[in-house]
């Protein structure tokens, strides 16, 4: 029931207190004008972030390294291979992952057709790699369950293979290109959602089925002779069939072994262009030895340039050693001139 008196009680307020109406007013209005600003730009950069983020927001991404610590007797060094049993384990024990999409990897493949060659990535995928990163295909299709049963050498490409391999009025589904020397049929063409390196990196890929590439490349003989080397590295120190795959390392000359700055199971590095590498141990050449002495200031009128000298060094006992004097330097220690 519409209360005449309240309305007009309140009507007289505000009329009566016109500042105070209108700071209320106005303190309302900013309140609500700012919590919208805010919602929208959080919304904003929520979204600008998963715009880039092109991958399932859950998704958890393992892939294998040489071991740097020693376990259980093995040797640091060692590489751990994952294989299709690991697949069935994870599937079989782990029923909190709803999706696996194992993945092979050729990186700097060599990929031609007729005159034309290029290098790119080869990712060996299944179908169930949409489901951890969405991709837009622009023609044709993905990999589906069928490639995989039947191994089928069909190859899904991004914009940029399609640049480089075929002219621009060419019709690249349907066509053949060759994998280091192997025919894949173009199934499918995807462009990317991402944008900068990840982009450029996304449309310079190629998919093929992850069963096509174990067969037609022979992974499963690589993975054989992985596992084996990594035997032979822990049996022996090092593997004889590939030089680089050792936990030994020569020194390249002679001599005493002054340090060693590094503890068992430490991580180490090799020399490159971007880093020195790790010291593991410095060693003396003990046949050529530098020796250096010093002259106080009042003895150094009695050399001359030239002069023979027969010296005592008291590390190395009774030995006399024959010498000449040479251009000298001075050195100052507090109160002392020295001379080289």
């Amino acid at each position: 029931m519409f209360d005449y008196d309240k309305w007009q009680e309140i009507y007289l307020t505000i009329r009566k207190h016109k500042l105070r109406t209108t700071l209320t007013a106005f303190g309302v209005f900013w309140g609500i004008f700012m919590l919208v600003v805010l919602l929208g730009a959080g919304n904003g950069l929520e979204n600008g972030v998963m715009r880039d983020f092109d991958f399932a927001k859950n998704s958890v991404f393992v892939w294998t390294q040489r071991t740097s610590i020693p376990y259980k007797g093995f040797k640091p060094g060692r590489f751990i291979n994952l294989n299709n049993d690991d697949i069935i384990a994870i599937r079989s024990n782990i029923n909190e992952v709803d999706v696996i999409a194992p993945r092979n990897i050729m990186d700097g493949s060599s990929i031609k057709r007729k005159d034309k060659s290029a290098s790119f990535t080869v990712c060996g995928d299944y179908p169930d790699y949409l489901d951890v990163k969405p991709m837009l295909i622009s023609r044709g299709r993905f990999i589906n369950n069928l490639d995989i049963r039947e191994k089928r050498k069909i190859a899904v490409i991004g914009r940029r293979v399609v640049e480089v391999l075929f002219d621009p009025e060419e019709d690249p589904i349907g066509e053949y290109i060759r994998i280091k020397g192997v025919h894949f049929k173009v199934v499918g063409i995807f462009d990317t959602r991402q944008k900068g390196e990840y982009a450029i990196y996304d449309v310079q890929t190629i998919y093929i089925p992850n069963t096509a590439m174990q067969h037609v490349f022979n992974l499963r003989k690589q993975e054989m002779e992985s596992a084996e080397n990594n035997l032979e590295l822990v049996r022996e120190g090092a593997s004889k069939k590939s030089g680089t795959v050792s936990n030994l390392v020569t020194a390249t000359m002679n001599g005493m072994l002054l340090e060693v700055p590094v503890k068992e199971g430490s991580f180490v590095i090799e020399s490159n262009t971007f880093n020195d590498g790790t010291t593991i141990a410095t060693i003396a050449n003990m046949s050529d030895m530098i020796f250096e002495g010093s002259v106080d200031e009042t003895e150094i009128g009695k050399l001359n340039l030239g002069m023979e000298l027969n010296l005592k060094i008291g590390a190395l006992g009774e030995r006399n050693f024959y010498a000449n004097t040479s251009p000298y330097s001075i050195g100052i220690f507090p109160g002392i001139n020295y001379y080289h």
